[in-house]
């Protein structure tokens, strides 16, 4: 089994973005999921009611897992967390292109493999 690429690009001057080369495709559940909006109050007679305001949900934070990973993808995501740097990422099979920025990574340690082999899971928070 071959391994896929995903492309990323990440913000440059004049809002443009410049390639930062190509990650490996992580884990294949990428479903976004989906928060509503809603406020919930009590009223005066204490039944509840729910508040919608004009954007009635947002797309919460995707997690991505990389499995195997040699210290390369584990490097490149701490430096765009540490320098707070947008990113986009373009899928390898249909093009889908996730824009936003790594909020955390966790990696582990691959038991009983070389020490420079992890297992990563990482946070990336999406944008509109």
């Amino acid at each position: 089994m071959s391994v896929s690429y995903w492309q990323v690009y990440i913000l440059g001057s004049g809002d443009s973005w410049v390639s930062d080369g190509q990650v490996p495709r992580p884990n294949d559940d990428l479903s976004t999921p989906l928060i509503a909006n809603m406020t919930q109050i009590t009223l005066a007679d204490g039944s509840k009611a729910f508040i919608f305001p004009e954007t009635k949900s947002v797309k919460d934070s995707i997690t991505f897992v990389w499995l195997k990973d040699d210290g390369t993808v584990k490097e490149k995501i701490e430096d765009y967390i540490e320098n707070g740097t947008k990113v986009k990422i373009v899928t390898h099979y249909t093009g889908i292109e996730f824009i936003g920025y790594f909020s955390s990574i966790t990696p582990f340690w691959r038991v009983g493999q070389s020490p420079d082999e992890w297992n990563l899971q990482v946070v990336f928070s999406l944008v509109d």
